[in-house]
């Protein structure tokens, strides 16, 4: 018999999505459903109104799950709500950046009772485990849980997504962490060196090798793979990630890098002029506090003609800090064409591909 809970909040903008949560949801045991198109009508309610439970759609009418999950994390007194996320991605990528995103569970659709009933369980029990040790734990179980929760018509493709499931980098990752959450630190540290001999990128092999190596007391060796594991995470431009990770380095005192930040500009020396603007965007909201990270967005946008988003980004960072001065002096200096010394160098470093690609188009014309 499913075991009774009070009320369960359903955010999503399919009607058919929110009609099949709202009775699975029942069966499970809610003894009231709610549901919301918008996600800023479910967030005024969860701030309002008690709830257990929220189930997430990856979309809703004003913004996507992941946001929903974003502002919900924010809201202070809802730091313990648990959420599930039920959508239709089961790739690993979608799973790993809902549960960094807030959620403590995944389901993937069309999902059964059974797979809603153990998601709802599993996500009630990591509200309790501390934010870390929540975090590893949700990912492990959701990347097993993920498939299991198909239907048995799609068994085939099911069968295809276990094989990939249980490849061997991805085998050991999950070793690793059953390992890591038994307390076993050296068994689970061989794990996660397993699983980054196969895939040196594998960014929670990097998260689990560095929780592992604090768990003994190796602060310099978690430290180090947590940055990397930051800056492969950057790579894959998984955000909500980033900042998770990126947010308990600074807690715990370390000294880390804007990882967006330092993405951006190796793709601006590369000349994919478009990716390292989307990466500074991102690096500036990571940390908005940072002043060298405006006048390096400001600058290139000046640089490519967009006068009014560098425009945007300095009254953005005159809201966190008073450092913008040396903004509004180059912005106006680039109008005047009467650049400082050191302005005019910045620009020349700067400008330099942008003048090898142009060179380059001319004399394939």
């Amino acid at each position: 018999m499913a075991r009774r809970m009070g009320t369960v909040v359903i955010a999503s903008a399919n009607d058919g999505h929110a009609r099949t949560d709202k009775t699975m949801a029942k069966q499970a045991g809610a003894a009231l459903t709610v549901c919301f198109e918008r996600g800023d009508e479910a967030l005024a309610y969860l701030e309002a109104q008690e709830a257990d439970l929220l189930i997430c759609d990856e979309r809703l009418a004003d913004m996507d799950g992941l946001t929903l999950l974003e502002r919900v994390r924010l809201a202070p007194r809802l730091q313990q709500l648990p959420v599930l996320m039920a959508a239709t991605a089961r790739d690993e990528r979608a799973i790993l950046s809902a549960i960094a995103a807030g959620c403590h569970g995944y389901v993937v659709r069309p999902y059964s009772l059974a797979a809603l009933e153990r998601q709802m369980r599993q996500a009630r029990r990591n509200t309790t485990l501390p934010g870390a040790t929540a975090v590893m734990l949700a990912k492990a179980r959701a990347l097993k849980n993920a498939f299991a929760s198909l239907p048995e018509i799609e068994a085939a493709d099911e069968a295809t997504s276990r094989t990939h499931a249980v490849s061997p980098a991805r085998g050991a990752v999950e070793r690793g962490m059953g390992l890591l959450l038994k307390g076993r630190f050296p068994a689970a540290i061989s794990a996660f060196h397993q699983a980054l001999n196969l895939n040196a990128a594998y960014a929670e092999a990097h998260e689990g090798l560095a929780r592992a190596y604090k768990g003994i007391g190796d602060l310099g060796k978690y430290f180090k793979h947590m940055r990397k594991a930051v800056h492969c995470l950057a790579e894959q431009d998984r955000f909500f990630e980033v900042r998770v990770l990126f947010a308990e380095l600074r807690a715990a005192g370390a000294e880390t890098d804007n990882p967006f930040y330092a993405l951006g500009k190796r793709l601006w020396l590369n000349e994919d002029y478009a990716e390292a603007l989307l990466a500074w965007r991102k690096a500036l909201k990571l940390t908005p506090e940072s002043a060298a990270v405006a006048h390096c967005l400001a600058r290139a946008y000046c640089i490519v003609g967009q006068d009014e988003r560098a425009r945007e980004v300095l009254d953005t960072a005159r809201e966190h800090n008073t450092e913008v001065a040396e903004l509004e002096t180059l912005l106006a200096s680039l109008h005047s064409r009467k650049n400082s010394e050191a302005a005019t160098g910045w620009l020349e470093t700067m400008l330099s591909p942008v003048k090898r690609a142009m060179r380059r188009l001319t004399t394939a014309a």
